[in-house]
């Protein structure tokens, strides 16, 4: 599957601006539209961004949009959890399956590009070390943005798929640990690295001094989930039932981080 890039500007994209709390402003821009691909913002109120969703869920019926996909850039879990980020989409995802229109669901594990935001940058650059609150031997399937929009693009392109409502969870082809990783980066960086987990207290310390009170408490509260053996290894997935479906790129965590300007990003403190 080839990933096409657009700019805002490109004579060849039509823009329609809605609002998530205003239905028909969703409606309008769901009008004439073949398929709709929903992500949810990083909003950690329940009750308020299940409300968008359904609304924008509920424009894409009225407006007779064929196919939705619908990527929950999170691990999900079968029922509730008690962690807003995962039970707004359990919610949305049983609100999908009963809506009038056909759906794919892509669940996500967790994105390479985390590593290459620049509070991680530097330290990994100057320092060497590789820091994720994930335990050290925590397997994680880890995937790319450009390899996430590839299997959206493929689940845009099949309504068959879709009639079938299927959810997918999608990953890379690798489940590496922490030193698993920090061997790819010393070799990309061609000097010594070590991954370090960083403790959950501190992890939400800092998110809340960057992004205010609760981003930090409500993101750590998803990685205490997703890190409890209790709760299984949602993290190290198996692709088979994806690859059957939606055949797409792959990329291993190396190939994603030989494309990265890391020494660029240590300096210039910018995201790729």
């Amino acid at each position: 599957v080839e990933v096409v890039h657009f700019s805002a500007d490109d004579p060849r994209v039509e823009s329609a601006i809605g609002d998530f709390e205003d239905a028909l402003s969703l409606r309008r821009a769901s009008t004439g539209v073949d398929c709709v691909y929903l992500v949810m913002p990083l909003v950690y109120d329940r009750e308020r961004v299940v409300r968008w969703g359904r609304n924008a869920i509920d424009a894409a019926v009225e407006a007779g949009v064929g196919v939705i996909v619908f990527n929950t850039s999170s691990v999900v879990s079968a029922k509730t959890t008690g962690v807003t980020a995962i039970d707004i989409k359990v919610d949305l995802e049983a609100y999908l399956q009963q809506a009038r229109i056909p759906s794919i669901v892509l669940r996500t594990t967790v994105y390479m590009g985390n590593f290459a935001a620049p509070w991680s940058v530097p330290a990994l650059v100057h320092q060497g070390v590789l820091a994720y609150p994930l335990p050290a031997d925590r397997r994680v399937s880890w995937i790319s943005w450009v390899v996430a929009a590839a299997y959206a693009v493929a689940a845009l392109k099949r309504p068959d798929l879709a009639a079938l409502k299927p959810v997918l969870q999608t990953g890379g082809p690798q489940a590496l640990t922490g030193p698993e990783l920090a061997a790819v980066m010393q070799r990309v960086l061609d000097r010594p690295v070590s991954y370090v987990a960083v403790p959950l207290e501190q992890f939400e310390a800092g998110l809340n001094a960057s992004f205010g009170v609760p981003v930090g408490t409500e993101i750590a509260r998803f990685y205490a989930w997703i890190s409890d053996p209790a709760n299984g290894t949602p993290l190290d997935v198996d692709l088979t039932p994806l690859r059957v479906e939606l055949p797409a790129l792959q990329k291993t965590f190396e190939a994603w981080a030989r494309e990265i300007p890391w020494a660029q990003l240590a300096d210039k403190n910018i995201v790729p």
